[in-house]
């Protein structure tokens, strides 16, 4: 296991890969992007993780006006997912 320092440094310079082979068909069947870190493998109690620098192009036309952005987090001890505390909710005018 990778050593890993307790601070936000080291959080703000771990990067991100999709989770899946076909992300490019989940993005555009589902609108859903599945992201694992690339280098931490695990973290210790009270170890943090910072998810930044991701950026999504909303269209400014269509039949979507609305839309709302969730995030979740999924590990082997919780494979249903647990909810982030905070969500994006854009309406296009």
């Amino acid at each position: 296991m990778q050593e890993q320092p307790n601070d936000s440094l080291f959080a703000s310079v771990e990067e991100w890969v999709y989770a899946q082979n076909n992300w490019r068909e989940t993005v555009k069947e589902k609108g859903e992007h599945w992201l694992a870190p690339l280098h931490v493998k695990a973290l210790n109690p009270r170890e943090k993780m910072i998810f930044s620098n991701f950026n999504l192009t909303i269209p400014s036309s269509g039949e979507h006006r609305q839309y709302i952005i969730e995030g979740f987090l999924y590990t082997k001890e919780f494979q249903q997912g647990i909810p982030a505390l905070n969500t994006i909710s854009l309406t296009a005018i």
